[in-house]
């Protein structure tokens, strides 16, 4: 179930980071901030009942909000 705040992810800058999430709700998933991107452009969306992946590499250091 979805949590606030969500899980912490902690990682080295320049490591690949493998995201995968499986939705198990009757409604759409939209979780953001799993890239460097400004905020709404790296929406993912798993539907129903569905998986999603998503990979990225932290290039910046700093706390990102997803």
């Amino acid at each position: 179930m979805p949590s606030v705040p969500g899980p912490l992810i902690r990682v080295r800058m320049g490591t690949p980071v493998r995201v995968h999430l499986r939705n198990p709700l009757a409604d759409t998933l939209v979780v953001r901030g799993f890239s460097e991107r400004a905020a709404g452009l790296d929406s993912l969306v798993v539907l129903p009942n569905d998986t999603a992946s998503v990979t990225f590499v932290p290039r910046n250091p700093g706390t990102y909000q997803y």
